[in-house]
């Protein structure tokens, strides 16, 4: 059902069964006025190899990982955005409360009369939530603005050292306030959304105003978290799993250890333009151009050392031209071309 999709997200979990690794120059690939030369006529499969190999390598050229930028005060997100930015946590902490106790009347008691009572202020445990922010495992000062995909406020609230504090809001799609409440986890205490003025056209124009965060996605989590979130519709488009909204935008899956596995683009549900994933170094391990759910473009791996191991080119999801592999000392194994998925030439063969 998920088809490329799923194969491309397994790539995370498979860079040990690369049979290569390498990178550095520019895949070798003849001019266009070779593609209609005589040898390109010629097929050369059982023919002789080519008495002298291609250049490899020399130096790597793999791109690194650019780490996660620590979240501003005023975030805007949406809630798996939210999810892989922010945990929230029990805590238990002392509060004060005020009660009254019994204190003993040092003059004669009259018969009947109540007994002398005094305000005191005592501490209370009070097990509460409180937010925190993935990367740097410190509180969350600010303001969380959730979104629904479609850009619409879902949920709104304040935080100091991470607690929340004042009026926290949350909508449903139309805009109508569905819920409001104080204070967080067993603190909590929900106010009358009918008692209270609903923000949510002021929420509209301030996010209207305001730059999204700088590397903003649609999704944000684990592979496990992104195959539970999303759903794929009749015509194999990627939706909200919970909202049933058609994806369009950038999805972010992470590793146990907080760093980016992999980044790929969607338009419409189906993935298009750069997808690329990482090692666990840092390095990255593959880069492919996509049009509308198909290969379209270059498509190469690294090894993790920064060398290319692999690299070929695709028209409308099938090879075309010149495909590469390289060993693991940047030397070059094989070239092979193909022209609209078939194998017509074999240009170079170590064995």
């Amino acid at each position: 059902m998920k088809n490329s999709h799923c194969v491309l997200f397994s790539l995370i979990s498979c860079y040990a069964l690369f049979l290569f690794s390498g990178c550095g120059d520019e895949p070798i690939q003849p001019p266009d006025s070779e593609s209609n030369s005589s040898s390109d006529k010629v097929d050369r499969h059982n023919a002789a190899l080519s008495p002298v190999p291609p250049s490899g390598q020399s130096q790597p050229s793999a791109p690194s990982r650019v780490d996660e930028p620590i979240p501003s005060a005023d975030w805007i997100g949406n809630s798996a955005h939210y999810l892989a930015t922010f945990v929230e946590r029990y805590e238990n902490i002392e509060r004060q409360k005020k009660i009254l106790i019994e204190v003993p009347d040092e003059g004669e008691e009259a018969e009947g009369s109540k007994p002398k009572l005094e305000e005191q202020i005592v501490n209370e445990p009070v097990e509460v939530k409180r937010l925190y922010v993935r990367t740097i495992e410190k509180p969350y000062n600010g303001r969380i603005t959730r979104l629904y995909l479609s850009g619409a406020p879902e949920h709104q609230a304040n935080f100091d050292s991470g607690f929340r504090a004042g009026i926290a809001y949350w909508w449903n799609p139309d805009g109508k306030l569905v819920r409001a409440a104080k204070g967080w986890g067993n603190d909590i205490e929900e106010v009358d959304v009918n008692s209270i003025v609903n923000p949510f056209d002021k929420v509209v124009a301030e996010v209207a105003n305001r730059e999204t965060e700088s590397n903003q996605s649609v999704f944000r989590g684990s592979a496990k978290s992104f195959e539970e979130w999303n759903k794929y519709d009749a015509e194999n488009r990627l939706t909200d799993g919970i909202t049933g909204e058609v994806v369009s935008g950038k999805v972010k899956l992470f590793g146990d250890d907080g760093k980016l596995q992999s980044e790929t683009n969607y338009q419409n549900g189906l993935v298009h333009g750069f997808s690329n994933s990482y090692h666990s170094n840092g390095v990255q391990a593959t880069k492919t151009v996509f049009s509308n759910g198909e290969k379209a473009g270059t498509e190469t791996w690294w090894g993790e050392n920064g060398l290319k191991s692999y690299e070929a080119n695709f028209v409308n999801g099938k090879m075309n031209g010149l495909e590469t592999i390289w060993s693991e000392d940047g030397s070059i194994a094989s070239q092979l071309r193909y022209s609209d998925g078939k194998l017509v030439e074999t240009v170079y063969s170590k064995e």
